[in-house]
């Protein structure tokens, strides 16, 4: 069964007029952007907004490991590193749109 209350409309061809699609008598809501799987997609396929995501949540990792920082070897901070940060910011990077930035 369709959860209507969880169910959203994303249209991605702006050539198109606006969508409405009802279940049950009611209309689903249209979205511009939803989270899927932990990643946001948004509807003229541009990853900024996600990469920009993904390196602020990496980010406050990062910070919130300060006091692992002090005394550790350059080579344990860079495994801590590797493990830790790069893989929160690069979360489900396969689906980002490459485009060449201006």
């Amino acid at each position: 069964m369709l959860n209507v209350k969880k169910t959203k409309v994303m249209k991605t061809d702006k050539t198109i007029g606006p969508v409405n699609i009802t279940v049950n008598n009611e209309i689903l809501e249209t979205v511009n952007k939803y989270e899927y799987l932990g990643s946001t997609v948004t509807d003229n396929g541009d990853g900024k907004i996600e990469i920009r995501r993904r390196l602020a949540i990496a980010t406050n990792k990062l910070m919130s490991m300060k006091l692992l920082w002090k005394g550790e070897s350059a080579q344990t901070k860079l495994k801590i590193l590797r493990v830790y940060v790069f893989t929160v910011a690069t979360y489900v990077c396969e689906t980002w749109t490459m485009t060449k930035a201006v």
